[in-house]
């Protein structure tokens, strides 16, 4: 993630950053866990602007103020890993205040995903991550994308439970945590309003509805007995 990050700039296509990551794949000897979900070819999901998730590699270059969500599956010995960043893409010699709206935006979603990942312990529920997630965010003046929810993750990409961004019932009705649980919480989120669509018909991509930009974060977290794991550390990207 840290290098697809860094090679991601002004200039260079989403499906550039694809084979770049296909190759840091081979050099890692792993293998990519998104072209094992069905009819999906692409080991990563590269989301442009409005594009909340699921954005599919192509011919569109990068630009200045872009934000680029990148989620990447890890396929290992049997165990599946999920992450996401989203980093602002820049133009050299820009002055700062140019990029401070969507800075401010960017790190919200950050600070959100480090409050959740703080919630995921035994004697916890995940109504305490959604909780969390909601609370951040919305205090943070942006929207929780409502329909689109993190999950466990394991020998399966998409495990049970879900994680939803938003607390949904009562916290006391939500699963209960306990360590040996691996969750992938995101946090998924809005400038503007929350609704979402599909976009440019390719069955996968979906944006917001009123066209406004979009962020995207994720971690792999381990439960253990005295709290967690981050099984995906993020702590390199944050002034991506």
């Amino acid at each position: 993630m840290s290098e697809a990050c860094d090679f991601a700039r002004v200039g260079i296509s989403t499906l550039q950053i694809e084979y770049f990551v296909r190759e840091r794949f081979a050099f890692y000897r792993v293998e990519p866990s998104f072209t094992k979900v069905k009819n999906y070819q692409y080991y990563t999901c590269l989301s442009v602007n409005d594009v909340v998730v699921h954005g599919v590699p192509s011919a569109y270059i990068l630009n200045d103020q872009d934000i680029l969500g990148i989620d990447i599956g890890v396929y290992l010995e049997g165990f599946h890993t999920d992450m996401s960043w989203s980093k602002l893409i820049k133009k050299d010699g820009q002055k700062k205040d140019r990029y401070i709206n969507q800075e401010e935006f960017l790190k919200a979603g950050a600070k959100s995903l480090q409050l959740a990942i703080g919630q995921a312990m035994p004697g916890k529920r995940i109504g305490d991550i959604s909780r969390m997630i909601q609370t951040s965010v919305e205090g943070f003046g942006f929207n929780v994308v409502k329909q689109l929810v993190g999950h466990a993750v394991g020998k399966n990409l998409h495990e049970y439970p879900q994680i939803p961004g938003i607390l949904t019932k009562n916290i006391d009705q939500t699963e209960e945590i306990s360590a040996g649980m691996t969750l992938a919480i995101e946090i998924i989120y809005t400038m503007g309003k929350p609704d979402i669509v599909y976009k440019n018909n390719d069955g996968w991509s979906i944006a917001t509805k009123d066209k406004s930009l979009s962020g995207l974060f994720e971690a792999t977290v381990a439960v253990v007995d005295d709290g967690n794991k981050v099984l995906t550390p993020f702590t390199q990207l944050l002034n991506t």
